[in-house]
């Protein structure tokens, strides 16, 4: 009898114990819900000094005359940006990113409040499709000169501290090989890389408006471009290379723009050569060429960088014309030459310093249009 019991006491445990450890298995082996997207905090803090020297002739203007009323030769410059980026991948297998960069002070008139850039990016197999407040998906695939220092060779900052006279017409949109900056709304598609060639396509419906503007009206400008690039190793030398095209056009816009430019750059080891590119035509609706503020014009650059591990060094040439007034032969130009370095000192802390000749010249000869200024530029960079 207590035989007995004792067997059917074992079984029935022996029975829980065997539940118990299915259900722990069961809990254990259910999958972990879906978590949201979660977004980490990154961006970059640079502060600048820098001396400036402009040409005596601009400084007193037109009149050649009189005592100088120009601009001060020293000043302190800043550039502060706050990144809130964040991914999830879906169980399709694609990914959805986010990215809204903040301007982080008054850097470039933003009043410390602006947006910089504001995009989801969602990529598969298929590619990734790029939209919202974001430059150009072709910039990602551009082979152009390569820089190093406190500014970029093309960049809009550098006059900041070598005044570009206002008379000139040199703009910073024509000053970049590439696709240059431009945060107009709009989609862009980049497939995958196939034998190292990829595509980016690039739509803008309305140039002049951003996500609060109201519904554009058919007659404004809207923009589409295609760039080709190629990145591909061969042996020990790296090769990149591009081709672009870009249209805008509007029903009621008088002048049509069409720009064509290509780049290339070679690596081999820590050196890095490189230059592009770019040529734009305007024309009116009758297809005849524009005469009057002509957008026409070119630009070209190429460099040299060395950069081993913990510093960079570059000497870059930058090239720009504007045609400005179809009538007149000559062209607004700037000719500028640049030495740049970086020096790491810490994680994600460098110092960084350029000096930048630049060299401005009316197709009309007007002083109040050309300024030759130097400037040497050094700070801090803290990305973080």
């Amino acid at each position: 009898m207590k035989k007995s019991l004792y067997s059917t006491t074992a079984l029935a445990a022996a029975g829980m114990l065997s539940l118990g450890a299915s259900d722990a298995f069961a809990q254990a082996a259910a999958p972990a819900a879906p978590e949201k997207l979660k977004i980490a905090i990154g961006g970059q803090m640079m502060q600048l000094v820098g001396f400036a020297d402009q040409s005596g002739s601009y400084e007193r203007g037109a009149s050649q005359t009189g005592g100088r009323n120009g601009y001060k030769n020293f000043d302190i410059k800043n550039d502060t940006e706050l990144h809130f980026s964040g991914s999830v991948k879906l169980d399709n297998g694609m990914t959805v990113s986010v990215m809204v960069q903040l301007e982080g002070d008054d850097e470039n008139g933003n009043s410390g409040t602006g947006l910089d850039e504001s995009f989801m990016t969602i990529a598969g197999d298929f590619g990734s499709v790029k939209i919202g407040q974001t430059d150009f998906s072709g910039g990602g695939l551009t082979a152009l000169a390569p820089w190093a220092g406190a500014r970029n060779v093309s960049s809009s900052d550098v006059s900041q501290f070598n005044v570009k006279p206002s008379a000139n017409l040199i703009s910073t949109t024509l000053g970049d090989p590439g696709w240059g900056g431009g945060d107009a709304n709009k989609i862009g598609y980049t497939t995958p890389s196939i034998a190292g060639f990829r595509l980016a396509f690039d739509y803008i419906p309305d140039a002049t408006t951003t996500s609060t503007g109201a519904q554009p009206l058919r007659t404004t400008t809207e923009t589409r471009g295609v760039t080709l690039g190629y990145a591909e190793k061969f042996g020990d030398i790296g090769v990149k290379a591009h081709i672009l095209y870009l249209n805008g056009e509007g029903s009621a816009v008088t002048t049509d723009t069409v720009a064509v430019g290509g780049g290339l750059e070679l690596k081999y080891a820590d050196w890095t050569l490189g230059g592009g590119y770019k040529e734009t035509e305007a024309k009116n609706k009758a297809g005849a060429r524009v005469t009057t503020s002509n957008p026409e014009g070119q630009n070209y650059s190429v460099g040299v960088k060395y950069a081993p591990a913990g510093y960079e060094l570059a000497l870059t040439y930058l090239r720009n014309e504007l045609e400005n007034t179809g009538s007149i032969a000559a062209d607004d130009t700037n000719n500028r030459w640049m030495i740049g370095g970086k020096y790491n000192i810490g994680p994600g802390v460098d110092l960084v310093g350029t000096i930048v000749k630049d060299s401005y010249q009316s197709e009309s000869n007007n002083p109040n249009a050309e300024n030759s200024p130097l400037s040497v530029i050094g700070g801090i960079a803290v990305t973080f």
